[in-house]
């Protein structure tokens, strides 16, 4: 008996530790007495020393929360009365406040004849537990709104199944509901834009058989037709918390991001592109105020200039012609000299001209004119230098246009004496072609006159220079014949452009306007240069 009562001691002792050690206690509610029986750990999880009461059936309610106080006396009254097992979680509410969670198991014992004589159950605190899952909850909750403010999904591949998970926000990436399909390692790849579908393939296969890290950019199509741009990253893990190896990803929507992206690209080149013209601008209005301001003086020595060579110039022709009557009849050589003395005057005669045409524009006097007829009588008054050809090819018909025929003689001429000088030069070239091709033709609203010649060409340093009023590479004139021709294509609103290169010839176009347009006239033309 001692020996019995000992070992009986030793398993209440060892009974009492593993309940204190688990957290679990045990209880017996007698229906015939309705007393219950508590073991030690029981009346230590409701916060009471052992013994301090002797609860009936439903006692043990006062200590459960409020909250959960009557779900937990409705579920054990229907389970005595369906005599079927009871289980539930509930709080209790410590005498100290403190509050703890039991997971509460029992079962109905009945007699030989049915009659339920007790119920026996176990209490098991399970706080912790819940904290702990309180916790996982949370973070997963956290975790999926931060994925879903930050438009990124995770998902998660074992080749060994290949069967690849995916976050709920990684589905709604992809327009799809969580959890409404289970695909493969590349499954995904059905919804991969095809024009990426083959790129992001070759990629992925390789960092799998490889088991390198990649990231790829690609587009998707969604299941209603939408398109959206994302960036997915991979890794090979060994080392997984499941214990197998498996790849590990994460994909971002980055459509908005690109859309920023080419908007500010788009907005920069815009900017690029305003602020090259501003500075265009700024760099013409620029020359053009320096431009005026050499004009201006140009004006004003041209005045000086003018008035005080053509007095000289008149005597000295005066003069000349005497001494030209006086010699008429003598064969001594001055009527050579005599000659190169009027050429002289006629060209001091012709650079004063110039002068006075470039820095005195006087307003046009516009009327409507017949350019081929009116420019084949211009060409007939200036003959051809020897060894010089001409060919003609007017295509405008009857066709009038706006012009001051004064005005833009003095244009016409400037290029054709420019033309023909060229081809003169050029015939001291043996085995050289010298012609010129003055054509019309009628172009979009436009007429445009051409001057081609076979002559030396203009070179390339040259060529972007010879509108510049004063600039000159001939040993004779003041270079103002192509600035002038410039100024009056812009006083009829129309155009002047050179194409050139070395040794190819030379190509001019004089452009007017159908239309006579004051407002148009106003507006500066550039000249156009090319070389080819």
């Amino acid at each position: 008996r001692k020996t019995m009562e000992r070992e009986l001691r030793e398993a209440a002792d060892r009974l009492e530790k593993s309940q204190q050690i688990g957290k679990i206690g045990s209880w017996v509610w007698e229906f015939g007495t309705d007393r219950e029986w508590w073991s030690d750990e029981v009346y230590r999880m409701y916060g009471l020393e052992v013994g301090e009461i002797v609860p009936g059936g439903f006692d043990f309610l006062d200590y459960v929360h409020p909250d959960d106080r009557e779900r937990t006396r409705i579920g054990l009254e229907q389970a005595i009365r369906s005599h079927a097992p009871f289980a539930a979680e509930y709080r209790i509410c410590r005498p100290d406040g403190s509050e703890i969670v039991l997971f509460e198991q029992s079962e109905v014992e009945y007699d030989a004849g049915g009659t339920p004589l007790r119920l026996r159950g176990t209490a098991q605190d399970i706080t912790d537990r819940k904290q702990a899952e309180l916790a996982v909850r949370d973070a997963k909750e956290r975790l999926e709104e931060a994925q879903h403010l930050g438009q990124m999904g995770s998902w998660t591949w074992d080749p060994e199944e290949d069967v690849e998970w995916w976050s709920d926000e990684h589905y709604r990436i992809f327009g799809l509901d969580p959890g409404s399909v289970t695909l493969d390692g590349f499954g995904f790849l059905r919804y991969v834009h095809p024009g990426d579908r083959d790129r992001v393939e070759k990629i992925e296969r390789h960092a799998a058989d490889t088991h390198t890290p990649f990231s790829v950019e690609y587009r998707i199509v969604r299941p209603d037709g939408t398109e959206r741009t994302v960036f997915e990253q991979g890794e090979w893990i060994e080392d997984d918390v499941s214990g197998k190896p498996q790849w590990r990803g994460i994909l971002q929507d980055i459509t908005e991001r690109k859309r920023i992206e080419q908007e500010l690209a788009r907005l920069n080149a815009e900017l690029e592109q305003r602020v090259e013209e501003r500075t265009a601008e700024l760099r013409a209005a620029q020359e053009e105020l320096v431009k005026r301001e050499r004009l201006a003086i140009l004006g004003q020595l041209t005045a000086t200039v003018s008035h005080e060579l053509r007095n000289p110039l008149g005597a000295i022709r005066t003069s000349l012609f005497v001494i030209e009557a006086k010699t008429a009849n003598r064969d001594d050589g001055l009527s050579n000299a005599i000659g190169r003395i009027n050429r002289s005057i006629v060209r001091c005669d012709n650079i004063i001209d110039e002068l006075l045409d470039f820095t005195r524009m006087r307003d046009l006097q516009i009327e409507p004119m017949d350019v081929d007829r009116w420019l084949k009588s211009v060409i007939e008054e200036h003959p051809l230098p020897p060894g010089v050809s001409l060919r003609t090819d007017f295509n405008t018909g009857d066709l009038r246009v706006p012009a001051d025929p004064d005005r833009l003689r003095r244009a016409v001429i400037n290029i054709y004496e420019n033309a023909c000088h060229a081809l003169e030069t050029n015939g001291q070239n043996a085995g050289s072609a010298n012609l010129l091709t003055v054509s019309t033709r009628p172009v979009d609203g436009h007429v445009e006159i051409v001057f081609e010649d076979t002559g030396p060409g203009i070179a390339k340093e040259t060529l972007a220079r010879i509108f510049e009023p004063l600039y000159s590479t001939k040993n004779f004139g003041v270079g103002l014949g192509l600035p002038v021709v410039q100024q009056i294509m812009r006083q009829h609103g129309g155009a002047v452009e050179a194409h050139s290169s070395e040794g190819k010839g030379a190509r001019f176009l004089l452009r007017l306007p159908l239309a006579h347009d004051a407002a148009q006239i106003a507006v500066p033309a550039t000249p156009t240069l090319k070389m080819h």
